[in-house]
């Protein structure tokens, strides 16, 4: 098989199993914009959906780490959070919310 016919390998086959990825959410939400009573509720419920919902929680919120994503909500924290100095991963895994 020619190398661009192959599929690319399935390193980040977890994102198929978040619950963004289902069709009936507005994906809008992980990515809430301002500061408009909306746009926060958006935000805590996409929040609610990773934190109750979501089987691959740390699997998406490494990977924002990871790659540095600059905007939206991963793994159940914002940008803001994320790129705050004090931000500790590991104790997230522990805790859960923060």
């Amino acid at each position: 098989m020619e190398d661009h016919l192959r599929p690319e390998p399935a390193t980040n086959n977890w994102i198929h199993r978040a619950a963004c990825a289902e069709p009936d959410r507005d994906p809008e939400i992980w990515f809430p914009e301002g500061s408009s009573a909306k746009a926060k509720g958006n935000g805590r419920e996409a929040k609610r959906i990773c934190f109750d919902e979501c089987p691959v929680r740390l699997k998406c919120l490494k990977h924002a780490c990871r790659v540095r994503a600059a905007v939206g909500i991963f793994g159940g924290v914002d940008d803001t959070k994320r790129n705050d100095h004090d931000f500790d991963y590991d104790s997230l895994k522990r805790v859960g919310r923060k």
